[in-house]
């Protein structure tokens, strides 16, 4: 069995030199109690599940928590332990069972807004839009420019490279627009490694596939179902999703659907999404309606026809 961590960074000793070795020996050898919470992570691992969503307040010990019981389990299970960012998930869910996505370029847009939400949610740039209300609810006047609040490494290969590439002012479409393909090849390329995806070479009549673990994307589904249907906590990373989810338009063949309610709330910013900092959920709201209605016969799984890329 994998174990697909999703909302948290999973840490192995592979890649450390001794440095990170004692370090980690330091941060194990102060770790204590939790063990209730332990017992519960090793209980779900054995159940059986391989997505994992881990949620709480920032500061708390979400990810040392993670990294424990995960350790634990890779340990005893000898289990591969993976970590998916949001463009991970958007791409995952993007791929059908038939191994193709919708729309290629839709596609791409939406990985590449994906890696700016990821770093909003970790509070290294926000989109800066022009807004104004109209009876109660926001209406964007322009699709947004990108402000850059941290540019220290982030450890993660993909997102240094974006943040290297990023300058505070940069107009949000023409910069998804230049990053689009390079996101959908490299995360995609990312899933592969991860066995999230499993690659069909094309053939002469028919192009390239990539196939869903179904597991792994079933759980994903499952639990932003619960979402949803309001049986869940909605948090900023799974606000980021859904919204991304919707503006591609294929929420709705996953089995996904705003209630009208819902909506009118994310429009006000009232209801699940009172508490999220305006500047995260106005990021949130333009980064996926930057992604772009599906081409009228389009679908595919990669190029300007839905050929190889």
């Amino acid at each position: 069995m994998e174990v697909v961590v999703t909302g948290m960074r999973s840490v192995t000793n592979q890649g450390f030199g001794l440095l990170g070795r004692r370090l980690m020996a330091a941060r194990n050898g102060t770790f204590v109690g939790r063990q209730e919470e332990l017992a519960a992570f090793g209980a779900a691992l054995r159940s059986g599940d391989r997505v994992l969503f881990v949620h709480g307040p920032g500061g708390g010990p979400r990810s040392g928590l993670g990294d424990r019981a995960l350790r634990r389990s890779s340990m005893a299970h000898n289990e591969p332990m993976w970590h998916l960012p949001l463009p991970g998930e958007f791409l995952l869910l993007a791929h059908q069972e038939s191994g193709r996505v919708r729309d290629f370029e839709q596609a791409a847009y939406g990985c590449a807004a994906a890696e700016l939400g990821e770093l909003a949610l970790g509070r290294r740039l926000r989109v800066r839009v022009r807004k104004s209300k109209l009876f109660g609810f926001d209406v964007y006047r322009a699709s947004g420019t990108i402000e850059l609040l941290d540019t220290r490494r982030t450890g993660l290969g993909w997102a240094d490279d974006v943040l290297g590439t990023l300058q505070s002012g940069s107009g949000l479409h023409g910069w998804l627009r230049h990053r689009r393909r390079a996101a959908l090849a490299l995360h995609r390329d990312a899933l592969i490694g991860q066995g999230l995806l499993r690659h069909q070479p094309g053939r002469l009549l028919a192009g390239e596939r990539h196939h869903p673990d179904p597991s792994a994307r079933g759980s994903l589904i499952a639990h932003l179902r619960a979402v949803y249907d309001q049986q869940a906590p909605l948090d900023e990373h799974l606000l980021f999703l859904s919204d991304l989810v919707d503006s591609a338009g294929f929420a709705g063949e996953l089995g996904l659907r705003l209630s009208w309610q819902q909506r009118k709330d994310r429009a006000r910013g009232v209801g699940a999404v009172l508490d999220f900092a305006e500047d995260l959920r106005d990021t949130s709201t333009v980064l996926s309606g930057a992604i772009p209605s599906p081409r009228s016969g389009g679908g595919g799984d990669g190029g300007d026809d839905g050929g190889g890329e």
